[in-house]
């Protein structure tokens, strides 16, 4: 059976799925970093690729929700002023 989406049994998204990924992915990511943490722990406990858990801690550290360390580099949750 082919559905269309005009049919009523398709709803549309109450946002776009990147949007609604990209939101998901964020409040992980932050739950997860509350301490500073490097971006190979952060795939090993994901179970993903490094490169992109890189790609979401920048997202993050441009957002203005997490900071970027050096030294090692490591992430960390902006504290809430």
């Amino acid at each position: 059976q082919i559905i269309h989406k005009t049919s009523p049994v398709v709803k549309e998204p109450k946002q776009a799925p990147a949007v609604a990924l990209a939101t998901f992915v964020d409040k992980l990511l932050l739950d997860c970093i509350e301490e500073p943490v490097s971006i190979e722990e952060l795939a090993v406990l994901l179970d993903v690729s490094k490169s992109e858990v890189k790609r979401w801690c920048q997202r993050l550290v441009e957002q203005g929700s997490v900071r970027k360390l050096s030294k090692p580099i490591r992430y960390v949750r902006q504290k809430q002023s």
